[in-house]
């Protein structure tokens, strides 16, 4: 994916890699968010467009994502109402590609946790915070090697879906 973003005064062009990408609008302004999920020891990023010019800078750090992610590797992500409150959280699956990753990095698993934001709405700066355990219930953070995800609301009852993994049920 090619991205414009803005930074320290001139606008640049990079190219970005990623395991999986989502767009929206997150504050409901109108300005396009694009999140893209990344490698271990990279953020899962959230370019926001500037001024409406296709110019994005990526504000996952200041959006409470950034710090949060940087461990996991992050093959699909989307963005979905969690709680039903109106705005779009964040869930990413994870998994690192190197079954033995431990051996050369002790922090990292293969099998990984998936990792859900809530999205706080405006009333709180528009920021995502991690969930716990407690707000979503444990299957979501049991290990697994995540390959994608997806999502269905179906009967008002949500189901998510992260592959070459379990089926989690939130509702």
């Amino acid at each position: 994916m090619k991205a414009r973003y803005w930074s320290g005064g001139s606008c640049d062009s990079i190219s970005k890699r990623g395991h999986g990408r989502r767009q929206l609008d997150y504050r409901e302004d109108g300005v396009l968010a694009i999140g893209i999920g990344n490698f271990a020891n990279e953020m899962t990023a959230l370019y926001v467009e500037q001024d409406r010019a296709m110019i994005f800078v990526d504000e996952a750090v200041p959006a409470g994502i950034g710090s949060a992610s940087r461990q996991l590797l992050t093959f699909g992500l989307f963005f979905f109402d969690y709680d039903l409150d109106g705005w779009q959280d964040l869930l990413t699956a994870n998994g690192h590609l190197e079954e033995e990753i431990f051996r050369v990095q002790k922090s990292r698993r293969y099998e990984q946790p998936a990792q859900l934001f809530w999205h706080s709405g405006p009333e709180h700066g528009c920021r995502f915070y991690e969930v716990g355990v407690e707000q979503s219930g444990g299957d979501l953070w049991e290990p697994i090697v995540g390959r994608g995800s997806a999502f269905a609301d179906i009967a008002c009852i949500l189901f998510l879906l992260c592959l070459a993994g379990s089926r989690f049920f939130l509702r």
